[in-house]
């Protein structure tokens, strides 16, 4: 007997499964109690349901995909830079290449800085198939090694660390209520120093949520707040965070005044944070929170 969907009148939590109970699977028996009464058993067919186990497979191999990129781009970098140095090694023996060279009176010739060799036909076919590989493969190559800096060197440098999951404790501080301070103000992390547009930040009562530009977010959680100091770095206002964070290398500066909400929100955060790590000798004197409308700055330009 075929199951139609249309003639169940109610809802998932009335479906009494027979065979496996919680576990949907295609061709189980089910019960449906509808509101005129028991439909009966019934077969579900194949198109209505997913299996756990596809869903477990599916799972797998985003896992596994997952594993092998940082892999996968390695190989295309190196095989990239080969290829390149390869090229590189044929043009200089031949006395050019066959992009920058050219066929004339059927006479089949490569050239280099102006110079141009004959060659076989042979010869100047390969060297063109080579150079268009070279051309077109290297943005693969530069794809690659973007890949590699922003999920994985950059982030290192930053926490001085393999990078971690750092999801769950920015989820945490995420869901420790509403934004006290939120933009792009930029500043320094680790090494990594970032403009005004590319490195952004979100101040929370659970901490701060550091997110460099195409990158992953870090969190900095309140206890782990050591001191806050404004200053100034050269001609730059800047405010440092002394921190115990695992995600971020301290110091995090972020750039913004002393009076700036930014610099309001984080002294008042550090003050109050309640029982904790106490704030180092010299930090800055607790200041109210931002009052409402100074939370969010006006946007920022991206500038690098």
């Amino acid at each position: 007997m075929t199951f139609d969907p249309t003639d169940m009148l109610c809802e998932d939590s009335a479906v009494e499964w027979l065979d496996q109970p919680s576990s949907p699977y295609a061709g189980q028996r089910m019960r449906c109690h509808a509101r005129g009464g028991e439909i009966g058993a019934r077969e579900v067919p194949n198109y209505l349901t997913l299996t756990q186990d596809g869903l477990r497979r599916s799972e797998m191999t985003v896992t596994t995909t997952r594993r092998w990129l940082p892999w996968l781009a390695v190989i295309v970098i190196i095989l990239g830079f080969a290829n390149f140095q390869a090229f590189l090694i044929e043009s200089n023996a031949l006395g050019g290449d066959a992009l920058n060279g050219h066929v004339t009176d059927g006479h089949f010739y490569v050239t280099s800085h102006g110079t141009d060799t004959e060659v076989s036909q042979a010869v100047w076919t390969a060297s063109q198939i080579h150079a268009l590989v070279t051309l077109l493969s290297w943005p693969l190559v530069m794809l690659a090694g973007a890949f590699l800096l922003f999920r994985y060197i950059f982030p290192f440098l930053m926490s001085g660390k393999a990078p971690g999951q750092a999801s769950e404790r920015v989820a945490a501080l995420r869901a420790s209520g509403t934004p006290l301070w939120e933009g792009w103000p930029g500043g320094v992390a680790g090494p990594l120093h970032a403009s005004a547009g590319l490195l952004g930040a979100e101040v929370y009562a659970g901490g701060i949520v550091v997110t460099p530009r195409l990158m992953s977010p870090s969190a900095i959680r309140t206890d782990g707040i050591r001191s806050v100091r404004p200053g100034r770095r050269l001609v730059t206002a800047m405010i440092e965070v002394e921190h115990a964070g695992i995600d971020v290398s301290s110091p995090l500066i972020l750039y913004g005044g002393p009076d700036s909400p930014l610099a309001r929100v984080l002294l008042a955060l550090a003050s109050d944070k309640g029982a904790g790590i106490p704030p180092a000798a010299g930090a800055g004197v607790a200041l109210p929170h931002a009052p409402p409308g100074e939370g969010r700055p006006r946007a920022v330009p991206c500038t690098i």
